[in-house]
């Protein structure tokens, strides 16, 4: 949620495309706001580790970068 919501936020500040992934039971309220901030929202898996693998997948294209929603440098 949170974390989504700054990528997209700061995607849109520095005009780059963001994909955010999250699980089933993310709230269409946080769903709302991080399509208001520009970003595509992709749900997927019923729980953040199962959203979080298919991040980390769609992320291998060669032009995505993938970046952890708490782990991140």
């Amino acid at each position: 949620g949170n974390a989504g919501l700054a990528i997209a936020y700061i995607g849109k500040k520095i005009g780059v495309d963001v994909i955010v992934v999250v699980p089933k039971t993310t709230s269409n309220f946080v769903k709302e706001k991080i399509l208001s901030e520009g970003a595509k929202v992709v749900t997927h898996g019923d729980s953040w580790l199962e959203s979080d693998q298919w991040a980390r997948n769609i992320s291998k294209d060669g032009k995505s970068l993938y970046i952890h929603s708490f782990d991140h440098p």
